[in-house]
């Protein structure tokens, strides 16, 4: 993600100033990317080990990494946002297409269960027809 990208999106407040503040982060230049699980993963530009392994459809990694998504406090924010932006790839537990859907293909190791609870945290059906 480049510092163009955050700019686009909307920030909800995940922490007061205050709490910023004592954190050493500057609440005015606060992005939703900061509180993100995978901040510091080589995750920009092309062709990256991070997510290699769901690009293949390795099952094991993919589960790693779902949760990694599914324990991040801006799981949503992340997922509206590649929606959105129709950035592809693995965003807030959910493979996305280049055109902003839900890849069937590449999210085919989630189970039923691992649908409603993505449901449940974007507050509508995730699961592709």
């Amino acid at each position: 993600m480049t510092a163009a990208n955050t700019k686009s999106c909307t920030w909800t407040r995940i922490v007061s100033d205050s709490v910023a503040n004592q954190l050493g982060i500057d609440p005015e230049r606060m992005v939703w990317q900061d509180w993100a699980s995978c901040k510091g993963y080589p995750v920009d530009g092309g062709a990256h080990e991070f997510f290699e392994g769901y690009e293949r459809g390795d099952a094991a990694f993919c589960r790693t990494m779902d949760s990694l998504c599914n324990s991040c406090p801006v799981q949503k924010l992340c997922g509206e946002y590649a929606q959105s932006q129709k950035e592809e790839g693995l965003w807030g537990g959910i493979y996305w297409t280049a055109t902003g859907r839900v890849d069937k293909k590449k999210n085919e190791h989630k189970t039923d269960e691992d649908w409603k609870n993505l449901a449940k945290v974007y507050g509508r059906r995730m699961k592709p027809q």
